[in-house]
């Protein structure tokens, strides 16, 4: 009977120890590449200072605050995709671009804008957010 307690017991314990343990990063997990393919827009209001991840919502998500400017991204199925540029004279207009994943990874997104490649961490995506890290910048 004892032994059958001691097991009972410890099954909870590791159950417990588990789940307050486990490290909370966002792993590929929370990476739904199905929800990539539409319209993203800078949610800059929710990020953090400490952090550099990059937060974007779908555009219809929510009403967003007046800003000079707000990046947007068009991801579309065949690679191809619509940037938004703010020009010198403060004239804003999509661009278009193109982008892929990194092979090795399916985490990594490379966005080709002009002469620029960006290179962003996907960090997690959903139906309602992008959260992506610039990890390499290139001007060709």
């Amino acid at each position: 009977m004892r032994l059958i307690i001691y097991s009972i017991f410890f099954s909870i314990l590791t159950l417990s120890a588990c789940s307050i343990f486990s490290d909370g990063d966002n792993s590929s997990s929370d990476i739904n590449l199905e929800y990539l393919n539409q319209h993203w827009v800078h949610s800059y209001e929710e990020e953090s200072q400490e952090s550099d991840v990059n937060i974007f919502r779908p555009n219809d998500y929510k009403e967003f605050p007046p800003s000079r400017f707000r990046m947007q991204y068009i991801f579309e199925e065949d690679g191809s995709c619509e940037w938004f540029y703010l020009a010198p004279d403060d004239g804003h207009h999509f661009r278009s671009g193109n982008w892929r994943l990194v092979a090795e990874n399916n985490e990594d997104i490379i966005i080709e804008r002009d002469e620029d490649l960006l290179r962003y961490r996907i960090i997690e995506l959903n139906e309602e957010i992008l959260r992506m890290k610039l990890i390499e910048s290139q001007q060709n």
